[in-house]
């Protein structure tokens, strides 16, 4: 069972704080902690916290295997918005100012990227 504390820490103000919590819940390896994840990565205004939750859900998925399911027995699915979305614009609402920015609009200094990419090797690199 996913601790609760951690849990409580997801809706923590600063961003870093969040990111750790989620790198504490991807090594934990526990799928009931998916839900929480999916729903910061749906919800979440740091684009860095919403690749994070993503990463973080499918490493757990891929360490648990196919056999993770809800208290209904169905199978947990952890897909991106933009996997099962008709069209772009049902996830990015061109007239919606509190929208998350498209990923196309944001401009990232390359070095900053690959400081970003270094940072999300480690956080997932639980051996």
């Amino acid at each position: 069972m996913v601790d609760r504390r951690l849990i409580q820490q997801l809706d923590n103000p600063d961003p870093e704080v969040r990111k750790k919590v989620i790198k504490a819940l991807a090594k934990s390896q526990d799928p009931s902690a998916i839900k929480y994840l999916a729903t910061l990565y749906k919800t979440d205004s740091d684009p860095e916290v919403r690749e994070l939750a993503l990463k973080a859900g499918k490493y757990i998925r891929k360490v648990a295997g196919d056999d993770i399911g809800g208290d209904s027995g169905r199978s947990m699915s952890f897909t991106s918005p933009l996997d099962t979305a008709e069209d772009e614009d049902s996830v990015y609402p061109q007239d919606d100012a509190s929208a998350p920015p498209r990923p196309e609009d944001i401009e990232v200094p390359e070095a900053d990227a690959q400081r970003a990419r270094s940072y999300l090797e480690q956080a997932l690199d639980l051996q």
